[in-house]
């Protein structure tokens, strides 16, 4: 009976763990039924930031009161139109005038024009920032797809393990009752089973937890917490090992990024205020035409002409805070650019040293692990290999696989974040669209 039992298991281990694990539908997070659960593209992710992420629509709007200040900054003054009516009596008899007139205010010095360029700047600034956010956005997004599809393989891992040490645990009950193993052999079966199940539960939660920030993050209106999105794709599918491109290249994108360049703009913006106050100094000029009418049937036209005399107030207050407003800007750029060359260069590294590790992985950590479980189940099966001896060896399995998982998602996180930082971070490719979950 020993024997059959070994024979048994023989099969049942190697069937459950050898090779690459697969995806655990019947383990999906969010057990409830008031949860739903759907699967979602990595490419359908970015459609759904982009049209219904809170902090774009914020950014959005931005930019459309920044285009209405470009509007308002190219209007002329409007008109005036001034009627008085004067009613006078007296020992003389009585008189009366009326005055209609029109008045139009004039910028000789260019103001108009000048404050144009200035709202154009920084509409051009928020577009900028608007570029700035659904990149920072989208690499949110994409990392956490690449969190769900970790948690995910690791949640099947788990699975697969869990579901041998019920086996085990369960004719380990038998065995015990029939003398085949001692009692320390039946009490750590069942405290391995334990905390698997634990771990199992753990890992379910995990997953809930990253399907649901993914959900928040893309569509927040519509998801909300009731419901989780899965990856369509699994961690394998996502990406493969790429090669970091020069770091020269890398840190000479610097100055295409979103936010440099809304720094930059933002640069010529503090410069058209500046131009904007000295041109202010010059007075505006007010013409005025009208018709006017006295006692006496006298009446004929009426002109004028208004202008301020710039004696007590040159503007020197407008012109040196435009001053500081450029010298303020002129550092944030300086600092934009600082900021984005260090973020470029520590992304180049991360990715790096990231890459070197997953050149080995097929040649160190996957094989040692699937030697590992060879060896102990060829031992085991000869004898030389006690059961608990066997079933360390499959949560060493375990612990490789879930290593293998950490590292093929921070590699592929590390990629997606050496994009963002040089300011072109590219869509994957895409995967299965939307599919409801089993």
């Amino acid at each position: 009976m020993i024997r059959a039992w070994n024979t048994a298991l023989l099969f049942v281990v190697p069937g459950i763990l050898a090779g690459a694990p697969g995806r655990v539908n019947a383990q999906e997070p969010g057990g409830g039924d008031s949860v739903q659960v759907r699967r979602i593209s990595l490419a359908q992710a970015l459609e759904r930031l982009e049209a219904g992420n809170l902090e774009l629509r914020l950014e959005r709007q931005e930019v459309a009161a920044a285009q209405a200040r470009r509007v308002s900054a190219g209007a002329f003054p409007n008109p005036g139109f001034a009627a008085t009516r004067e009613q006078l009596s007296g020992d003389a008899g009585d008189a009366n005038e009326t005055l209609l007139a029109l008045s139009q205010r004039f910028e000789i010095g260019g103001q108009r024009g000048a404050r144009r360029r200035a709202a154009q700047r920084g509409a051009d600034a928020s577009e900028a920032r608007l570029d700035a956010a659904r990149l920072r956005l989208a690499f949110q997004v994409h990392e956490a797809y690449v969190r769900a599809a970790v948690a995910e393989a690791d949640l099947s891992v788990v699975g697969e393990a869990t579901a041998v040490f019920r086996r085990v645990e369960e004719s380990g009950g038998a065995r015990f009752a029939e003398g085949d193993i001692s009692r320390f052999d039946r009490s750590r079966l069942q405290v391995e089973r334990a905390r698997y199940e634990t771990l199992l539960a753990r890992t379910r939660l995990e997953l809930d937890e990253a399907a649901r920030d993914l959900a928040l993050l893309v569509a927040p209106d519509s998801l909300a917490v009731a419901a989780v999105l899965l990856p369509a794709a699994s961690l394998t599918e996502l990406g493969t090992v790429r090669d970091a491109p020069a770091l020269a290249a890398a840190l000479a994108a610097a100055a295409r990024r979103a936010d440099v360049r809304a720094a930059e703009a933002e640069v010529e913006a503090a410069r058209a205020q500046l131009s904007l106050a000295s041109r202010e100094r010059i007075p505006d000029v007010t013409l005025s035409a009208g018709y006017k009418e006295e006692t006496g049937g006298v009446s004929g036209a009426v002109f004028g002409l208004s202008v301020p005399v710039p004696l007590w107030n040159r503007n020197q207050g407008g012109m040196a805070e435009a001053r500081a407003g450029v010298d303020a800007a002129l550092v944030r750029r300086e600092m934009a650019l600082a900021r984005a060359r260090t973020e470029i260069r520590r992304a180049w590294d991360t990715y790096r040293s990231l890459h070197e590790r997953m050149r080995t992985l097929d040649e160190m950590l996957l094989a040692a692990s699937a030697g590992m479980l060879e060896t102990a189940r060829i031992a085991w099966a000869e004898g030389e290999m006690s059961l608990v001896e066997l079933l360390d060896a499959a949560d060493a399995y375990r612990s490789a696989r879930a290593s293998v998982n950490r590292l093929q998602g921070d590699h592929l996180i590390a990629l997606y974040d050496l994009r963002r930082a040089t300011g072109r971070l590219v869509e994957s490719p895409s995967t299965p669209g939307d599919a409801p979950a089993r």
